[in-house]
């Protein structure tokens, strides 16, 4: 098999290019596909800063023009804008002595003058540009307007134009759901999508799956109305989703919930407090409304709604099964010896579909689980505290590594460390029982047993779903 070169096009000048003239760079890398270029996270503005501080001090000194054969739609560059320089793609060119730039680490186009272009160092051209192309999914032009648009940029503004984005396609401009930077699950378009475009919660649908037709292709506008008009106000959610890392929260900022003990803390955040009162709020107008927990339900590890309006998962189960321990996902603590008359199914709805609002840490250095020692930490880590958590950036499991300050500055470990050595605390000694000179038989005290790990909603549950079983 032979190949045979056919000249013409962008792609081929700007390959002759590349032979040609091998100490211009002619094409940015990495630029046609996101499996290729990392999107830029916050801590790399720095990063790219700092790129552009280098490329002003280096064109600012000497630079080369390009030629007007060198000058043509795709061709990388440098382009001097407001008096500073910048990385950028010819994206059209005009008769006149002006054309349309790109700058492809800030996503504009801009108009200037041809001879304000210059060739592009190869050292700049190896960094992937910073600015993907992009469009959200779901919106329609048709339905957009002015009061829409001036909404949307409202809320980017509000949000200092940062939040989190999910790429859904491999081409530009690349189809992405734009969401919430605290608030997990929060599509910040919801109000300019179409209905039916908005993500769903990643539920299991078995019947979804069974009845698909053998043509993939085969499209029902009627049945899928149909679909639609399924009775959700008898599904409910038998397991609610895994808990977010504390790795993965863009606020440091952190209020704290409960301490178990120095190796497990849960944490909690203003934006999940909010999300946690609308959800207790939605439960507690509608609990006259939920059925009665089923029989068939009541095991370890499954959801439910408990009397004071907390979402809840079962984690241990009494003899008799009428009564277990919960775990509040939502405030992090236990309630014990709960009966299941006094607790109801959670409603299938994007509200309660919500991750937990808490997230679970530990301090830097593991300790060994004491009484004495997790009194003095639940002392300095009162409930309702303003602290700041730093993760260790190679803590991958539950709960995340890590360091807590006060509002200080103050680091939380060395002051613990400093009142354990104050309160002289054996460490190394196991004894939770007042001594008793007499023996005394099962003195164990199981108030002060410890969980050595969060439950199963932070390390391996999933959101499922399920009809209430008549």
């Amino acid at each position: 098999m032979e190949l045979v070169e056919v000249e013409g096009g962008k792609e081929w000048r700007i390959r002759k290019l590349q032979e040609k003239y091998g100490n211009t760079c002619w094409k940015y890398a990495c630029r046609d596909s996101p499996f290729n270029i990392n999107i830029q996270p916050k801590y790399l503005n720095t990063a790219r800063q700092n790129m552009t501080k280098q490329l002003n001090q280096i064109y600012n000194l000497s630079s080369e023009n390009l030629e007007n054969d060198q000058l043509f739609e795709g061709v990388a560059c440098c382009v001097k804008f407001r008096n500073e320089w910048f990385r950028g793609s010819v994206e059209m060119l005009t008769k006149s002595e002006l054309c349309y730039v790109k700058l492809v680490d800030f996503g504009d186009t801009k108009m200037v003058e041809k001879n304000n272009i210059r060739k592009l160092s190869p050292k700049f051209g190896r960094i992937p540009p910073m600015a993907l192309n992009c469009t959200v999914k779901g919106v329609r032009i048709q339905e957009m307007d002015a009061y829409k648009i001036e909404e949307f940029q409202k809320i980017l503004e509000s949000l200092n134009y940062f939040a989190r984005c999910q790429i859904l396609s491999e081409n530009q401009p690349f189809s992405i759901n734009l969401f919430h930077p605290t608030m997990t699950g929060k599509n910040l378009c919801e109000n300019i999508m179409a209905k039916r475009c908005l993500i769903e919660p990643p539920v299991t649908r078995k019947m979804k799956h069974e009845v698909v037709s053998e043509d993939e292709d085969y499209y029902d506008e009627e049945e899928e109305d149909e679909d639609a008009e399924v009775d959700e106000t008898r599904i409910f959610i038998k397991e609610f989703p895994r808990a977010n890392k504390a790795i993965r929260i863009i606020s440091k900022n952190f209020i704290v919930c409960h301490v178990e003990h120095a190796n497990l803390i849960y944490l909690t955040n203003e934006g999940m407090i909010k999300t946690r009162e609308n959800i207790e709020n939605y439960a507690k107008s509608n609990w006259n409304n939920l059925p009665r927990f089923p029989q068939k339900w009541f095991s370890i590890g499954n959801s439910c709604i408990t009397q004071n309006y907390q979402r809840a998962t079962i984690i241990n189960k009494n003899e008799n099964n009428q009564m277990a321990d919960l775990f509040s996902i939502d405030h992090g603590v236990i309630l014990k010896n709960v009966s299941m008359s006094e607790i109801r199914p959670a409603p299938f709805n994007d509200l309660f579909s919500l991750p937990p609002q808490i997230v679970a840490v530990s301090l830097f250095s593991p300790f060994r689980m004491h009484f004495d020692a997790t009194r003095i930490l639940r002392n300095i880590l009162e409930s309702g505290k303003n602290v700041e958590f730093q993760p260790y950036s190679k803590s991958k499991n539950i709960p995340t590594r890590g360091n807590l300050f006060e509002e200080k500055g103050k680091n939380i470990e060395e002051m613990f460390i400093e009142n354990i050595k104050k309160s002289r605390i054996r460490l190394n000694c196991l004894e939770i029982a007042i001594y008793q000179p007499k023996y005394v038989k099962n003195c164990t005290n199981i108030d002060f047993l410890y969980n050595l790990e969060p439950p199963r909603c932070f390390t391996r549950s999933n959101l499922v779903s399920e009809k209430y079983p008549l």
